[in-house]
C-alpha cells in the first residue's frame, strides 16, 4: 500500500512540475511577443533566445537513446531549426518558429 501511495504522490509532483514548466514556457513566449509589439529589438532578441532555450530543454528527453518509438530525425531537425532562429532574416521581430514533431 505504501508503494502505491508513493507512486501517486510522485505522479502528482511530476504533474505539478510539468504544469509549472508549461506556464513558464508560456510566459517566456508572452515576453517575446510583448517585446516585439513594443518594437524593442534588444528585449525581443533576448526573449526569443530565452524562449528558444526553453523549447530546447523541453525537447532534450526526446533524444534519449533508449526512448522507444521516437522519430529522432524529426526531433533533431526541429532542435536544429530552433538553434538557427537567430540566423533568420527577420530575427528578432519576424521569427518563423518551428513546430515540434508529434510523439
Amino acid at each position: 500500500m505504501e508503494l502505491e501511495r508513493k507512486s501517486i504522490e510522485e505522479r502528482r509532483r511530476d504533474n505539478y512540475i510539468q504544469l509549472a514548466r508549461s506556464r513558464e514556457t508560456g510566459m517566456l513566449r508572452l515576453g517575446y511577443d510583448t517585446a516585439v509589439a513594443e518594437g524593442n529589438e534588444d528585449q525581443a532578441a533576448a526573449a526569443a533566445r530565452a524562449y528558444r532555450n526553453r523549447l530546447l530543454e523541453e525537447s532534450d528527453n526526446m533524444l534519449v537513446p533508449d526512448r522507444p518509438n521516437v522519430d529522432t530525425f524529426s526531433w533533431r531537425t526541429y532542435r536544429q531549426a530552433l538553434r538557427d532562429i537567430t540566423e533568420q532574416e527577420g530575427f528578432p521581430f519576424n521569427i518563423v518558429w518551428p513546430e515540434a514533431p508529434q510523439g
